[in-house]
């Protein structure tokens, strides 16, 4: 697997927001860039939030570049 594309949405604080998905806006964000560690929202250990990734990434800031990635 490749490295998955994630638009950079915008920065609060130590977090910074990302989305994996074409639809793109500042409403709902699916990955986020936390101290550095990467999120992504999903079901966990028995929880529905953010949680550690390891996925392989490279973060992308024109919504041109998600058109074509590898899944």
């Amino acid at each position: 697997m490749g490295k998955i594309k994630l638009l950079y949405v915008e920065k609060l604080d130590n977090t910074i927001r990302l989305q994996s998905q074409l639809m793109v806006g500042k409403d709902s964000v699916d990955f986020i860039l936390e101290d550095n560690v990467l999120k992504n929202w999903c079901y966990k250990n028995g929880a529905v939030g953010f949680h550690k990734t390891d996925i392989p990434y490279k973060i992308v800031t024109d919504k041109k570049e998600l058109i074509k990635q590898k899944l």
